[in-house]
């Protein structure tokens, strides 16, 4: 396993919820000992912010929040050079004995797909090995998948560890050709984050979000905390602590 999945992995993990939260609770204890007002508030605050973030309530709306394009037009989509479509994680199947895509990585090929079949462009795969012990790359991995339903890509980029990197290779493999205006493939919640780093590299993005939601709807189990709210929550803040990366370090 590679040092940098190591250490972004675990930069994660301590700022996202669950262990964020987590942490701050064990702070609070350990703070009751010597300001005990003090480490009660922010134990409860800690808990109240864990509960929220286990709920469907919090995580569509972030996740909702996050959706800021529409599904995209065919005729303009047509008017692009090519499709880009980012991978989204493999999985080593035992049966098989051989990595398959997962399921983001699966529903974003499909459109792609569907888009390829409707324009006639051509395809660009990107995705390297980011945890750095697959024996594929993820794009390798979604060109073989689409080679055995019929489709095959033009170009395949296999050494992306993260989307800034797809977006500077991608821009490497399309620009010198002058092949510029591109329709962007990936996750709804990640189209906002993706436009901006690959418009940076020097290529005019048409975004075709993945799995567009429908606006949330607040019932008695939206306030019910569960594993998939926690999920949700997790996705969008990832993308919203990404945006502040790319934007202060970049």
């Amino acid at each position: 396993m590679s040092s940098y999945f190591l250490v972004r992995r675990l930069i994660e993990t301590l700022i996202l919820p669950p262990t964020v939260f987590m942490l701050g609770m064990l702070a609070a204890l350990m703070l009751r000992s010597w300001f005990p007002r003090l480490g009660t508030v922010l134990f409860g605050v800690c808990w109240l912010l864990l509960y929220l973030a286990h709920t469907p309530l919090v995580g569509n709306a972030l996740l909702y929040s996050l959706q800021r394009y529409p599904p995209i037009d065919l005729q303009v989509a047509r008017q692009a050079d090519a499709i880009v479509v980012l991978t989204a994680g493999i999985v080593y199947d035992d049966q098989r004995q051989q990595w398959q895509l997962g399921g983001n990585s699966w529903r974003r090929m499909r459109y792609a797909e569907a888009l390829h079949a409707r324009t006639g462009l051509p395809l660009l795969l990107s995705g390297g090995r980011p945890r750095g012990f697959e024996d594929d790359s993820e794009a390798g991995v979604m060109q073989r998948v689409m080679q055995q339903r019929g489709t095959s890509a033009k170009w395949v980029e296999t050494k992306a560890r993260n989307t800034a990197e797809s977006a500077r290779y991608t821009a490497a493999i399309l620009l010198p050709p002058g092949l510029q205006r591109i329709v962007l493939v990936t996750h709804t919640h990640h189209i906002p984050r993706s436009v901006e780093r690959f418009e940076r590299a020097g290529l005019n993005v048409l975004p075709a979000p993945v799995d567009i939601m429908a606006k949330p709807h607040i019932d008695l189990l939206a306030f019910l905390p569960n594993a998939k709210g926690l999920e949700a929550t997790s996705a969008a803040l990832h993308e919203y602590l990404g945006q502040l990366w790319y934007r202060w370090f970049s």
